[in-house]
């Protein structure tokens, strides 16, 4: 391995080493960004959360606190405490209840409404304010058997440190009308003024689907939300299961209500977390990727430039003339080896385009110059005709007419004229087969105005509607028609000419296009060996060709019922900048 090989081997290993461990270091910092910012981001969720988790408890607690707190419902209860007759005092006694009920009412209406508000004790005293109670549930003892499990909840109660009982249920107690429908409920115990003694019990239900509408858990696919109760059971969702999920690999954030003692946890994936940094990742890869080839090529670069062979060529290519080789055309060490050949490169490719198109023009000249004799021996034997006839004011306008065309095919000044031009010419010509053939012909020239600055090499047309008299009317009785179209369509245009003469066969078209193609072949090899055979089909596609670069259409077909048709196509917009 020689000297420039060496230097590039370990400049690029040392290169590439050191964009791979900045990648590495890129990536490691963007995850450590990305969990920090998660947390901090599940953190401030989570204290969203619990405070709406929070307040919606809050006012369960504070209409149930309401009720504890109403002298009227106080007095109600506390008359009962001795009666044991297990029957419904306020169903009898409706007055009483209508108070109790009103009163639990304007309680549940201070607040948002709630699903239920109850006051009940061990002996079958109830009231209720909210939704439907079942008839007889006080008296089931699926729900409560009255007294004894009564008095163990008035018990855990006055024993509970938090002063209430905070449960999720999944069903009514106190009716079998809502189905499994899942509640939240405090239960606090209703007292006299002092605490001392326990009267019965004040239940405030609601619906868990208002909580889980509160913390909107179905806006949080990504972070799985779950709540747990003081026992460390959880309440919501009923799955999966927070262990199923908080599996390792999974960011977790946990936190406890203190005055409920109820906790919300978030769990979020890991990849997850990292997802919304794979695109800065990616373009940290695409980007290293393209600074090592950027490295290895300015690695390349200035290897080769240490080791001089840039210098030599640079020498080779500034020393080169047709009479001698001198020594050096470079004075001074400061010199610019690179800009210099690129400089001489430059002048060169410039001048061999010159060249090219200088030698386009010449051959598209060339192309226009060869114009069909026998038209000019035909018109000159016509207007001789008219003369002879003693039409002398035909073939005054024959004349004029034909003068116009030589004058206009004989000017080499341009090979590109307008289609206004081109169409003037044709027109020209037409109306001196209109003058020679009189009723036997006619002719029309429909053409989109917006065409008319189009440019073109001159002679395009008339080719094709001579083509029409040599071959299409020859063997065919008149009367002959000729039709010239020229419109603009999807930044197009399209010109089209049309007769009904004898028309043109598969077999025709096939040869006609393997002469275009032949000659277009021929054009591109041994233009000087070209055969002067006059303009033509061929000619005139093969100058449409070189104008565009081969971007021009054509088709032959046959006209229905009788005739030919050439349509020629091509960039509307090309053809404009070729001008």
């Amino acid at each position: 391995m020689g000297l420039l090989g060496k230097m590039i081997l370990y400049y690029s290993l040392f290169g590439v080493i050191v964009v791979c461990i900045m990648m590495g270091v890129a990536d490691r910092y963007l995850q450590d960004v990305s969990a920090k910012n998660a947390e901090i981001n599940r953190q401030q969720l989570a204290e969203k959360l619990l405070t709406q988790v929070e307040g919606f408890l809050s006012e369960m607690n504070q209409a149930a606190v309401n009720v504890v707190e109403d002298i009227k419902i106080i007095e109600l209860f506390q008359r009962r405490k001795n009666d044991i007759d297990k029957i419904n005092y306020f169903e009898t006694n409706l007055l009483d209840g209508i108070d109790a009920e009103t009163a639990l009412t304007i309680h549940n209406q201070l607040l948002s409404p709630l699903w239920r508000i109850s006051v009940f004790n061990r002996y079958g005293d109830f009231i209720s304010s909210g939704a439907m109670v079942q008839p007889g549930a006080l008296t089931d003892p699926d729900r409560y058997p009255f007294d004894a499990s009564i008095m163990a909840m008035m018990y855990k109660l006055s024993e509970s440190e938090w002063g209430n009982s905070l449960t999720f249920e999944s069903g009514d107690h106190w009716s079998r009308l809502y189905g499994d429908t899942e509640f939240m409920s405090i239960l606090l115990p209703l007292t006299d003024y002092y605490g001392r003694e326990t009267y019965g019990i004040v239940e405030v239900q609601q619906e868990a689907s208002k909580l889980r509408s509160i913390i909107q858990l179905d806006m949080l696919d990504d972070t799985p939300v779950f709540v747990f109760d003081r026992d460390g059971v959880q309440v919501i969702p009923a799955s999966p299961l927070y262990e199923d999920v908080a599996e390792e690999g999974s960011g977790v954030t946990r936190m406890e209500s203190a005055a409920f003692g109820w906790s919300i946890a978030l769990v979020q994936d890991e990849q997850r977390v990292i997802q919304p940094y794979r695109s800065i990742m990616g373009y940290i890869y695409i980007g290293s990727t393209v600074a090592i080839i950027v490295q290895l090529l300015l690695i390349y670069m200035i290897s080769k430039r240490l080791s001089d062979p840039i210098i030599a060529l640079s020498k080779r290519v500034r020393t080169i003339t047709m009479a001698s080789v001198p020594e050096s055309l470079v004075d001074g060490e400061n010199t610019d080896e690179i800009q210099e050949l690129n400089a001489s490169v430059t002048s060169i490719v410039r001048r061999m385009h010159d060249s090219l198109e200088g030698e386009k023009r010449s051959y598209l000249m060339a192309l226009q110059s060869q114009m069909n004799p026998h038209f000019l021996y035909n018109t000159l034997a016509v207007i001789s005709g008219m003369n002879m006839e003693g039409r002398y004011e035909n073939s005054i306008t024959a004349c004029g007419l034909l003068s116009d065309m030589l004058r206009y095919s004989t000017n080499y000044d341009t090979h590109l004229v307008t289609l206004n031009e081109e169409i003037t010419h044709i027109s020209n010509y037409l109306q001196l087969m209109k003058l020679r053939f009189e009723d036997f012909f006619s002719y029309s020239i429909d053409v989109d105005e917006t065409l008319y600055g189009m440019m073109l090499p001159k002679l395009t047309l008339q080719p094709f509607v001579e083509n029409c008299f040599e071959h299409g009317f020859r063997t065919d009785r008149p009367p002959w028609e000729i039709h010239v179209e020229a419109s603009h369509a999807n930044k197009r245009w399209i010109i089209r000419i049309t007769d009904n003469g004898v028309g043109i066969s598969d077999p025709e078209i096939r040869e006609l296009e393997r002469r275009i193609e032949e000659y277009r072949a021929k054009l591109s090899g041994k233009r000087m060996d070209m055969n002067n055979d006059g303009i033509g089909l061929a000619n005139t596609i093969t100058r449409l060709k070189l104008l565009t670069n081969d971007e021009i259409g054509y088709r032959f077909e046959r006209n229905k019922p009788a005739g030919t048709v050439v349509t020629l196509w091509g960039d509307a917009e090309r053809v404009y900048r070729g001008a």
